[in-house]
């Protein structure tokens, strides 16, 4: 299955938006083309996602000051819906907890 970057990019930020998650997305101009896709403020925590894994993704990191954490990086549709489901059971655990 040949998924775009934009298509995991638009299932990240709905599930940010569907669980009022506050996140920024880094401004890419000429100069800064090594940020990553999302800054979570409320966590401290740089997120990435990429259709596949590259050599460049590690640079890329590098690039953005943040390879000393905390990054989290997502790679394919599995790995964004493995990571929106994960979240949402662990939100509904807690809701049905006493």
């Amino acid at each position: 299955m040949n998924i775009r970057r934009d298509q995991l990019e638009a299932s990240m930020e709905a599930f940010f938006e569907r669980h009022s998650i506050t996140y920024t997305r880094p401004e890419r101009t000429k100069d800064t083309q090594s940020t990553l896709d999302y800054y979570l403020p409320r966590y401290n925590l740089s997120i990435e996602v990429k259709a596949y894994a590259t050599e460049r993704l590690v640079t890329q990191i590098v690039k953005s000051g943040l390879d000393a954490g905390p990054v989290m990086v997502l790679i394919g549709l599995d790995g964004v819906l493995a990571f929106i489901k994960m979240i949402e059971e662990a939100q509904s655990a807690r809701m049905l907890s006493p």
